[in-house]
Protein backbone atom coordinates (compact mmCIF):
# COMPACT_ATOMS: atom_id res chain seq x y z
CA UNK A 1 0.00 0.00 0.00
CA UNK A 2 1.39 3.42 -0.92
CA UNK A 3 1.85 6.26 1.54
CA UNK A 4 -0.89 8.23 -0.25
CA UNK A 5 -3.36 5.35 0.08
CA UNK A 6 -2.53 4.97 3.75
CA UNK A 7 -3.09 8.69 4.22
CA UNK A 8 -6.46 8.54 2.46
CA UNK A 9 -7.52 5.60 4.61
CA UNK A 10 -6.53 7.41 7.80
CA UNK A 11 -8.35 10.55 6.69
CA UNK A 12 -11.52 8.55 5.93
CA UNK A 13 -11.33 6.92 9.34
CA UNK A 14 -11.02 10.33 11.01
CA UNK A 15 -14.04 11.65 9.12
CA UNK A 16 -16.10 8.58 9.98
CA UNK A 17 -15.17 8.90 13.64
CA UNK A 18 -16.05 12.60 13.62
CA UNK A 19 -19.47 11.85 12.11
CA UNK A 20 -20.08 9.15 14.74
CA UNK A 21 -19.18 11.53 17.57
CA UNK A 22 -21.53 14.21 16.26
CA UNK A 23 -24.37 11.70 15.96
CA UNK A 24 -23.74 10.55 19.53
CA UNK A 25 -23.82 14.10 20.95
CA UNK A 26 -20.29 13.55 22.23
CA UNK A 27 -18.35 16.16 24.23
CA UNK A 28 -17.67 19.21 22.09
CA UNK A 29 -13.96 19.17 22.89
CA UNK A 30 -13.58 15.64 21.52
CA UNK A 31 -15.13 16.64 18.21
CA UNK A 32 -13.13 19.84 17.71
CA UNK A 33 -9.88 18.07 18.60
CA UNK A 34 -10.64 15.45 15.98
CA UNK A 35 -11.41 18.07 13.33
CA UNK A 36 -8.05 19.69 13.96
CA UNK A 37 -6.37 16.38 13.10
CA UNK A 38 -7.78 16.40 9.55
CA UNK A 39 -5.30 16.95 6.78
CA UNK A 40 -5.20 20.74 6.46
CA UNK A 41 -6.78 21.18 9.88
CA UNK A 42 -9.87 23.41 9.87
CA UNK A 43 -9.19 24.83 6.42
CA UNK A 44 -12.21 26.00 4.35
CA UNK A 45 -12.47 22.63 2.59
CA UNK A 46 -12.82 20.79 5.91
CA UNK A 47 -15.26 23.39 7.21
CA UNK A 48 -17.47 22.71 4.18
CA UNK A 49 -17.28 18.97 4.87
CA UNK A 50 -18.16 19.46 8.56
CA UNK A 51 -21.25 21.54 7.79
CA UNK A 52 -22.49 19.34 4.94
CA UNK A 53 -21.85 15.92 6.45
CA UNK A 54 -22.11 16.45 10.22
CA UNK A 55 -24.31 19.47 10.89
CA UNK A 56 -26.73 19.39 7.95
CA UNK A 57 -26.81 15.67 7.16
CA UNK A 58 -30.22 14.27 6.23
CA UNK A 59 -30.64 12.25 9.41
CA UNK A 60 -30.70 15.40 11.54
CA UNK A 61 -34.05 16.25 9.95
CA UNK A 62 -35.59 13.12 11.42
CA UNK A 63 -33.57 12.87 14.61
CA UNK A 64 -32.93 16.51 15.60
CA UNK A 65 -30.18 17.37 18.01
CA UNK A 66 -30.73 19.94 20.72
CA UNK A 67 -30.01 23.47 19.56
CA UNK A 68 -27.94 23.96 22.71
CA UNK A 69 -25.52 21.19 21.65
CA UNK A 70 -25.20 22.46 18.09
CA UNK A 71 -24.65 26.02 19.26
CA UNK A 72 -21.86 24.96 21.65
CA UNK A 73 -20.29 22.75 19.00
CA UNK A 74 -20.33 25.38 16.28
CA UNK A 75 -19.04 28.04 18.65
CA UNK A 76 -16.11 25.76 19.58
CA UNK A 77 -15.36 25.09 15.90
CA UNK A 78 -15.45 28.81 15.06
CA UNK A 79 -12.99 29.52 17.91
CA UNK A 80 -10.74 26.66 16.76
CA UNK A 81 -10.71 28.00 13.18
CA UNK A 82 -9.73 31.45 14.40
CA UNK A 83 -7.07 30.00 16.71
CA UNK A 84 -5.54 28.06 13.81
CA UNK A 85 -5.46 31.18 11.65
CA UNK A 86 -7.78 29.79 8.96
CA UNK A 87 -10.40 31.81 7.12
CA UNK A 88 -13.95 31.38 8.40
CA UNK A 89 -16.30 30.23 5.65
CA UNK A 90 -19.65 31.85 5.14
CA UNK A 91 -21.32 28.44 5.53
CA UNK A 92 -19.85 27.94 9.00
CA UNK A 93 -20.78 31.43 10.18
CA UNK A 94 -24.31 31.09 8.78
CA UNK A 95 -24.81 27.78 10.57
CA UNK A 96 -23.50 29.29 13.82
CA UNK A 97 -25.70 32.39 13.53
CA UNK A 98 -28.82 30.30 12.96
CA UNK A 99 -28.27 28.48 16.26
CA UNK A 100 -28.10 31.76 18.17
CA UNK A 101 -31.87 32.00 17.78
CA UNK A 102 -34.03 29.26 19.28
CA UNK A 103 -35.28 27.12 16.41
CA UNK A 104 -38.63 25.87 17.67
CA UNK A 105 -39.37 23.73 14.64
CA UNK A 106 -36.13 21.74 14.71
CA UNK A 107 -36.18 21.51 18.50
CA UNK A 108 -39.86 20.60 18.60
CA UNK A 109 -39.57 18.54 21.77
CA UNK A 110 -38.90 21.94 23.43
CA UNK A 111 -36.74 20.31 26.06
CA UNK A 112 -32.97 20.57 25.97
CA UNK A 113 -32.81 17.76 28.53
CA UNK A 114 -33.48 15.18 25.82
CA UNK A 115 -31.54 14.27 22.69
CA UNK A 116 -31.72 11.94 19.74
CA UNK A 117 -28.52 9.98 19.37
CA UNK A 118 -27.48 7.71 16.50
CA UNK A 119 -25.13 4.79 17.04
CA UNK A 120 -23.45 2.90 14.20
CA UNK A 121 -22.40 -0.72 14.56
CA UNK A 122 -20.22 -2.71 12.20
CA UNK A 123 -17.66 -5.49 11.97
CA UNK A 124 -14.86 -4.65 14.42
CA UNK A 125 -16.57 -1.32 15.14
CA UNK A 126 -14.55 0.44 12.46
CA UNK A 127 -17.21 1.15 9.90
CA UNK A 128 -14.79 2.03 7.10
CA UNK A 129 -12.24 -0.69 6.43
CA UNK A 130 -14.08 -3.66 7.92
CA UNK A 131 -15.47 -6.46 5.79
CA UNK A 132 -19.04 -5.43 6.35
CA UNK A 133 -21.93 -6.70 8.47
CA UNK A 134 -23.83 -9.81 7.57
CA UNK A 135 -26.47 -8.75 5.06
CA UNK A 136 -29.34 -9.48 7.42
CA UNK A 137 -28.09 -7.37 10.32
CA UNK A 138 -26.84 -4.53 8.13
CA UNK A 139 -30.01 -4.27 6.05
CA UNK A 140 -32.28 -4.53 9.09
CA UNK A 141 -30.39 -1.63 10.66
CA UNK A 142 -30.68 0.51 7.54
CA UNK A 143 -34.30 -0.47 6.90
CA UNK A 144 -35.20 0.28 10.51
CA UNK A 145 -33.89 3.83 10.26
CA UNK A 146 -35.54 4.37 6.88
CA UNK A 147 -38.85 3.10 8.23
CA UNK A 148 -38.43 5.33 11.28
CA UNK A 149 -37.87 8.34 9.02
CA UNK A 150 -41.15 7.56 7.26
CA UNK A 151 -43.00 7.31 10.57
CA UNK A 152 -41.58 10.57 11.86
CA UNK A 153 -42.23 12.25 8.54
CA UNK A 154 -45.91 11.39 8.79
CA UNK A 155 -46.16 12.71 12.36
CA UNK A 156 -44.00 15.84 12.29
CA UNK A 157 -45.20 18.84 10.31
CA UNK A 158 -41.73 20.36 10.30
CA UNK A 159 -40.36 17.52 8.18
CA UNK A 160 -40.49 17.85 4.43
CA UNK A 161 -43.36 16.09 2.66
CA UNK A 162 -41.18 13.84 0.51
CA UNK A 163 -38.44 11.49 1.60
CA UNK A 164 -36.45 9.76 -1.12
CA UNK A 165 -34.20 7.65 1.07
CA UNK A 166 -31.23 8.40 3.27
CA UNK A 167 -27.93 9.19 1.59
CA UNK A 168 -24.83 7.46 2.83
CA UNK A 169 -22.32 10.19 3.52
CA UNK A 170 -19.23 8.08 4.15
CA UNK A 171 -17.86 4.64 3.47
CA UNK A 172 -18.63 3.89 7.11
CA UNK A 173 -22.36 4.28 6.55
CA UNK A 174 -22.27 1.87 3.64
CA UNK A 175 -21.01 -0.93 5.89
CA UNK A 176 -22.83 -0.13 9.13
CA UNK A 177 -26.18 -0.50 10.77
CA UNK A 178 -27.66 2.44 12.69
CA UNK A 179 -29.57 2.42 15.96
CA UNK A 180 -31.45 5.56 17.02
CA UNK A 181 -32.13 6.43 20.66
CA UNK A 182 -34.10 9.22 22.31
CA UNK A 183 -32.38 9.62 25.68
CA UNK A 184 -32.28 12.05 28.55
CA UNK A 185 -29.25 14.20 29.23
CA UNK A 186 -30.01 13.60 32.92
CA UNK A 187 -28.83 10.11 33.87
CA UNK A 188 -31.26 10.06 36.81
CA UNK A 189 -34.37 10.55 34.66
CA UNK A 190 -36.85 7.69 34.72
CA UNK A 191 -35.09 6.18 37.74
CA UNK A 192 -31.92 6.09 35.57
CA UNK A 193 -33.84 4.26 32.84
CA UNK A 194 -33.67 6.98 30.17
CA UNK A 195 -29.88 6.96 29.82
CA UNK A 196 -27.79 4.99 27.32
CA UNK A 197 -25.81 2.86 29.78
CA UNK A 198 -22.65 1.01 28.74
CA UNK A 199 -23.86 -2.50 29.60
CA UNK A 200 -26.77 -2.01 27.21
CA UNK A 201 -24.31 -1.56 24.34
CA UNK A 202 -22.34 -4.59 25.53
CA UNK A 203 -25.46 -6.79 25.66
CA UNK A 204 -26.58 -5.56 22.23
CA UNK A 205 -23.18 -6.41 20.78
CA UNK A 206 -23.49 -9.90 22.22
CA UNK A 207 -26.90 -10.25 20.57
CA UNK A 208 -25.54 -9.09 17.18
CA UNK A 209 -22.59 -11.47 17.50
CA UNK A 210 -24.73 -14.50 18.43
CA UNK A 211 -27.91 -14.17 16.33
CA UNK A 212 -28.45 -17.93 16.35
CA UNK A 213 -29.04 -17.88 20.11
CA UNK A 214 -31.94 -15.45 19.78
CA UNK A 215 -33.43 -16.05 16.33
CA UNK A 216 -36.96 -17.42 16.58
CA UNK A 217 -36.99 -17.17 20.38
CA UNK A 218 -39.45 -15.48 22.73
CA UNK A 219 -37.49 -12.97 24.81
CA UNK A 220 -38.28 -11.24 28.10
CA UNK A 221 -36.19 -8.17 28.85
CA UNK A 222 -35.99 -6.98 32.44
CA UNK A 223 -35.24 -3.30 33.03
CA UNK A 224 -35.49 -2.41 29.35
CA UNK A 225 -34.50 1.22 29.96
CA UNK A 226 -34.05 2.99 26.60
CA UNK A 227 -34.92 -0.11 24.52
CA UNK A 228 -31.52 -0.66 22.91
CA UNK A 229 -31.42 -4.43 23.42
CA UNK A 230 -35.01 -4.73 22.22
CA UNK A 231 -34.05 -3.18 18.90
CA UNK A 232 -31.04 -5.49 18.62
CA UNK A 233 -33.21 -8.55 19.32
CA UNK A 234 -35.69 -7.53 16.65
CA UNK A 235 -32.86 -7.11 14.13
CA UNK A 236 -31.59 -10.65 14.70
CA UNK A 237 -35.15 -11.96 14.15
CA UNK A 238 -36.28 -12.91 17.64
CA UNK A 239 -39.84 -14.23 17.42
CA UNK A 240 -41.10 -11.93 20.17
CA UNK A 241 -39.68 -9.41 22.61
CA UNK A 242 -41.47 -8.28 25.77
CA UNK A 243 -39.73 -5.14 27.10
CA UNK A 244 -40.46 -4.46 30.76
CA UNK A 245 -39.51 -1.77 33.24
CA UNK A 246 -40.83 -0.63 36.58
CA UNK A 247 -40.65 3.08 35.80
CA UNK A 248 -43.44 4.56 33.68
CA UNK A 249 -41.29 7.34 32.17
CA UNK A 250 -38.57 4.87 31.18
CA UNK A 251 -41.15 2.50 29.70
CA UNK A 252 -42.75 5.21 27.57
CA UNK A 253 -39.34 6.28 26.31
CA UNK A 254 -38.52 2.65 25.53
CA UNK A 255 -41.72 2.44 23.49
CA UNK A 256 -40.75 5.57 21.56
CA UNK A 257 -37.28 4.23 20.83
CA UNK A 258 -38.64 0.96 19.50
CA UNK A 259 -40.95 2.92 17.19
CA UNK A 260 -38.29 5.32 15.88
CA UNK A 261 -36.27 2.27 14.89
CA UNK A 262 -39.09 1.14 12.66
CA UNK A 263 -40.79 -1.38 14.99
CA UNK A 264 -44.49 -1.72 15.67
CA UNK A 265 -45.19 -1.93 19.38
CA UNK A 266 -48.10 -3.47 21.26
CA UNK A 267 -49.03 -2.12 24.67
CA UNK A 268 -48.86 -5.48 26.47
CA UNK A 269 -47.83 -9.05 25.88
CA UNK A 270 -51.53 -9.97 25.81
CA UNK A 271 -52.19 -7.61 22.90
CA UNK A 272 -49.17 -8.94 21.03
CA UNK A 273 -50.26 -12.52 21.63
CA UNK A 274 -53.70 -11.67 20.25
CA UNK A 275 -52.06 -10.95 16.93
CA UNK A 276 -51.61 -7.18 17.12
CA UNK A 277 -48.02 -7.60 16.00
CA UNK A 278 -46.39 -10.49 14.21
CA UNK A 279 -47.79 -13.99 13.97
CA UNK A 280 -49.03 -16.25 16.75
CA UNK A 281 -49.50 -20.01 16.90
CA UNK A 282 -50.69 -21.92 19.98
CA UNK A 283 -49.85 -19.09 22.34
CA UNK A 284 -46.27 -18.69 21.14
CA UNK A 285 -45.33 -15.71 19.01
CA UNK A 286 -43.65 -16.44 15.70
CA UNK A 287 -42.21 -14.17 13.03
CA UNK A 288 -44.87 -13.24 10.53
CA UNK A 289 -44.11 -14.77 7.16
CA UNK A 290 -45.55 -11.73 5.41
CA UNK A 291 -43.75 -8.94 7.30
CA UNK A 292 -40.87 -10.73 9.04
CA UNK A 293 -41.75 -8.39 11.90
CA UNK A 294 -41.26 -9.87 15.38
CA UNK A 295 -43.90 -9.41 18.05
CA UNK A 296 -42.80 -6.44 20.18
CA UNK A 297 -44.60 -5.37 23.34
CA UNK A 298 -43.94 -3.16 26.35
CA UNK A 299 -45.29 -3.79 29.82
CA UNK A 300 -44.75 -2.33 33.26
CA UNK A 301 -43.20 -4.84 35.63
CA UNK A 302 -42.09 -4.22 39.18
CA UNK A 303 -39.87 -7.09 40.24
CA UNK A 304 -41.33 -7.20 43.74
CA UNK A 305 -44.75 -7.98 42.22
CA UNK A 306 -43.54 -11.27 40.78
CA UNK A 307 -44.35 -13.05 37.51
CA UNK A 308 -48.15 -13.23 37.65
CA UNK A 309 -48.57 -10.95 34.62
CA UNK A 310 -45.84 -12.58 32.50
CA UNK A 311 -46.37 -15.24 29.81
CA UNK A 312 -43.96 -17.60 31.58
CA UNK A 313 -45.08 -20.64 29.60
CA UNK A 314 -43.63 -19.20 26.39
CA UNK A 315 -40.46 -17.40 27.51
CA UNK A 316 -37.26 -18.88 26.07
CA UNK A 317 -34.66 -16.28 27.05
CA UNK A 318 -34.36 -13.48 29.62
CA UNK A 319 -32.00 -10.56 29.03
CA UNK A 320 -31.08 -7.49 31.04
CA UNK A 321 -28.35 -4.86 31.37
CA UNK A 322 -27.16 -2.74 34.30
CA UNK A 323 -29.87 -3.99 36.64
CA UNK A 324 -27.90 -3.86 39.91
CA UNK A 325 -26.94 -0.20 40.28
CA UNK A 326 -28.98 -0.11 43.53
CA UNK A 327 -28.27 -3.00 45.93
CA UNK A 328 -31.84 -2.75 47.23
CA UNK A 329 -33.01 -4.15 43.89
CA UNK A 330 -30.87 -7.29 44.02
CA UNK A 331 -33.16 -9.57 46.12
CA UNK A 332 -36.30 -8.95 43.99
CA UNK A 333 -34.22 -9.24 40.80
CA UNK A 334 -32.80 -12.63 41.79
CA UNK A 335 -36.24 -13.76 42.93
CA UNK A 336 -37.90 -12.95 39.60
CA UNK A 337 -35.03 -14.50 37.64
CA UNK A 338 -35.48 -17.72 39.61
CA UNK A 339 -39.26 -17.66 39.13
CA UNK A 340 -38.93 -17.30 35.36
CA UNK A 341 -36.08 -19.78 34.93
CA UNK A 342 -37.81 -22.44 37.05
CA UNK A 343 -41.40 -21.67 36.13
CA UNK A 344 -43.92 -24.44 36.86
CA UNK A 345 -45.83 -23.28 33.75
CA UNK A 346 -43.16 -24.87 31.55
CA UNK A 347 -43.42 -28.52 30.68
CA UNK A 348 -39.83 -29.44 31.53
CA UNK A 349 -40.13 -32.75 29.73
CA UNK A 350 -40.68 -31.14 26.33
CA UNK A 351 -39.56 -27.52 26.65
CA UNK A 352 -36.00 -26.24 26.46
CA UNK A 353 -34.63 -24.66 29.61
CA UNK A 354 -34.97 -20.90 29.88
CA UNK A 355 -31.63 -19.06 29.69
CA UNK A 356 -30.85 -15.61 31.11
CA UNK A 357 -28.09 -13.29 29.85
CA UNK A 358 -27.41 -10.44 32.29
CA UNK A 359 -24.76 -7.76 31.58
CA UNK A 360 -23.45 -5.81 34.56
CA UNK A 361 -20.96 -2.95 34.81
CA UNK A 362 -18.76 -3.34 37.88
CA UNK A 363 -19.05 0.11 39.44
CA UNK A 364 -19.20 -0.85 43.10
CA UNK A 365 -17.33 -4.07 43.86
CA UNK A 366 -19.46 -4.62 46.97
CA UNK A 367 -22.73 -4.30 45.03
CA UNK A 368 -21.49 -6.52 42.22
CA UNK A 369 -20.37 -9.21 44.66
CA UNK A 370 -23.71 -9.03 46.47
CA UNK A 371 -25.44 -9.80 43.17
CA UNK A 372 -23.12 -12.73 42.38
CA UNK A 373 -23.47 -14.12 45.92
CA UNK A 374 -27.27 -13.87 45.76
CA UNK A 375 -27.31 -15.81 42.47
CA UNK A 376 -24.92 -18.48 43.69
CA UNK A 377 -26.95 -18.86 46.89
CA UNK A 378 -29.82 -20.23 44.77
CA UNK A 379 -28.89 -23.89 44.54
CA UNK A 380 -31.31 -24.45 41.66
CA UNK A 381 -29.50 -21.94 39.44
CA UNK A 382 -26.33 -22.44 37.42
CA UNK A 383 -24.38 -19.17 37.04
CA UNK A 384 -21.56 -18.83 34.49
CA UNK A 385 -19.42 -15.81 33.67
CA UNK A 386 -19.12 -15.94 29.87
CA UNK A 387 -17.49 -12.53 29.45
CA UNK A 388 -14.13 -14.02 28.46
CA UNK A 389 -15.11 -17.58 27.75
CA UNK A 390 -13.46 -19.21 24.74
CA UNK A 391 -15.20 -21.32 22.13
CA UNK A 392 -18.18 -20.34 20.03
CA UNK A 393 -20.01 -18.62 22.89
CA UNK A 394 -17.76 -15.59 23.20
CA UNK A 395 -14.79 -15.86 20.87
CA UNK A 396 -12.97 -12.54 20.69
CA UNK A 397 -15.85 -10.85 22.46
CA UNK A 398 -13.65 -8.59 24.55
CA UNK A 399 -10.84 -8.43 22.01
CA UNK A 400 -10.13 -6.35 18.96
CA UNK A 401 -11.26 -9.25 16.78
CA UNK A 402 -14.84 -8.96 18.04
CA UNK A 403 -17.06 -9.33 15.00
CA UNK A 404 -19.75 -6.67 15.50
CA UNK A 405 -19.13 -3.62 17.63
CA UNK A 406 -20.59 -0.18 18.11
CA UNK A 407 -18.42 2.45 16.44
CA UNK A 408 -16.43 4.92 18.50
CA UNK A 409 -18.58 4.92 21.66
CA UNK A 410 -16.08 6.28 24.17
CA UNK A 411 -18.10 5.43 27.29
CA UNK A 412 -18.41 1.79 26.19
CA UNK A 413 -14.72 1.40 25.41
CA UNK A 414 -13.77 2.96 28.75
CA UNK A 415 -16.04 0.51 30.62
CA UNK A 416 -15.67 -2.60 28.44
CA UNK A 417 -13.21 -4.43 30.69
CA UNK A 418 -15.45 -3.79 33.71
CA UNK A 419 -18.58 -5.29 32.15
CA UNK A 420 -19.46 -8.86 33.08
CA UNK A 421 -21.90 -11.06 31.19
CA UNK A 422 -23.55 -13.87 33.15
CA UNK A 423 -25.42 -16.80 31.66
CA UNK A 424 -27.92 -18.17 34.18
CA UNK A 425 -29.79 -21.46 33.73
CA UNK A 426 -31.54 -24.14 35.74
CA UNK A 427 -28.92 -26.30 37.40
CA UNK A 428 -28.75 -29.82 36.03
CA UNK A 429 -29.41 -32.41 38.72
Amino acid sequence: MTVDNEGCKEEEQLRWRCLCLCRQISPVGSITSLLCRFQGGLCPKNQYWFIDECIDEDLVTYFPRSIDFEHKLLRAVVLAVESDGHELTEELMTAFSKRLITDIERNNNSCSQWSYKLYAYSNSGGGVNDTGLSEGIRKSGQAGIENAAEVMEAETEAIAATHNGLRTTTKGDERSGLLALHVSNDMLAGETGCWDWEAGFFLSEYIFNHPGLFRGKNILELGSRCGMAGVALARVSAASVLCTDGDVEALENCRQNLRINGLEVADTAVEAAAGAVGGVKKGRAEISEETEMPSIAVQRLRWEDGIATLPTDSIDIVVGADLTYDPVNIPPLVKILKEVLISPDKNTDTANDVVAYIATTRRSEATFQKFVDALEHEVELQVDDISKEGGTEAVGYKTASCSVRFCHVASLEAARERIVLHRITRRKI
